[in-house]
């Protein structure tokens, strides 16, 4: 009870207006999205596989823990999915059906829908304690962890982007930029940066590791930027 009297005092103060039921609508719309996301990695990295001769073998190994949905979740954490989801653009994806909570939500808040997520996450931990599963409930229970502690990461950079605006033009034009550029655009500079800059026989998890310390996107993401680059350099050779 206290995990979800805390999950629900920060659902307050971002949004005090929202009823326990809108909250139970804001999860299952964080569900649908966070299934969409694994299924759509899981995809990729089957298909990535195809070539597996050409694969670094770091990246050959986390290709294969990825190729299921649920080994995108164990892998990536269901925070980071689910956050990346709904805040990333991604041209080859649909975009999240954000219309479906607009009655709820003023924008697009990411934040809240995690921390509706953890709640459900949370729910079934409760369930499965009941039912003597405390395997699973452990398991509900980390990733309700996760989702909070992704939430909170979250929270803090949109404070800090926003004491940002407050202070300088300079780091309001960068936060904008962060906020509103297209996603080909970062995906160009990250793989030019990538090509002048990193190492081009680390792996693309350790080089993804690196860009996410430059670019506003996960490392997930970035990571399958460098793979997709590498696939298209070999091929180009052939």
């Amino acid at each position: 009870m206290t995990y979800t009297a805390k999950i629900r005092g920060e659902i307050s103060v971002i949004n005090p207006g929202l009823s326990w039921e809108q909250i139970g609508m804001l999860a299952t719309f964080g569900m649908k999205e966070l299934d969409l996301a694994a299924h759509a990695s899981a995809k990729w990295h089957t298909d990535y596989l195809v070539n597996e001769a050409s694969l670094d073998p770091e990246d050959y190994i986390d290709c294969q823990k990825c190729s299921t949905p649920e080994g995108v979740r164990l892998m990536d954490g269901e925070g980071l999915l689910l956050h990346a989801r709904l805040t990333e653009e991604d041209d080859e994806n649909a975009a999240p059906a954000w219309e479906s909570v607009e009655k709820i939500l003023h924008g697009h808040d990411a934040v809240c829908v995690l921390y509706a997520y953890a709640l459900y996450r949370v729910d079934n931990a409760l369930s499965s304690q009941i039912a003597g599963d405390m395997d699973g409930a452990l398991g509900c229970l980390a990733m309700a962890g996760d989702v909070m502690i992704m939430a909170s990461e979250a929270t803090a950079r949109e404070s800090g982007i926003r004491w940002e605006r407050m202070h300088t033009a300079v780091a309001m034009r960068n936060a904008a930029r962060k906020r509103h550029v297209e996603t080909y655009e970062l995906r160009a500079e990250a793989i030019a940066h990538w090509s002048a800059q990193i190492d081009r026989n680390l792996s693309g998890q350790k080089a993804g590791a690196i860009l996410s310390k430059i670019f506003p996107l996960s490392q997930r993401k970035l990571s399958e930027y460098v793979m997709a680059e590498k696939k298209r350099l070999l091929a180009s050779m052939t």
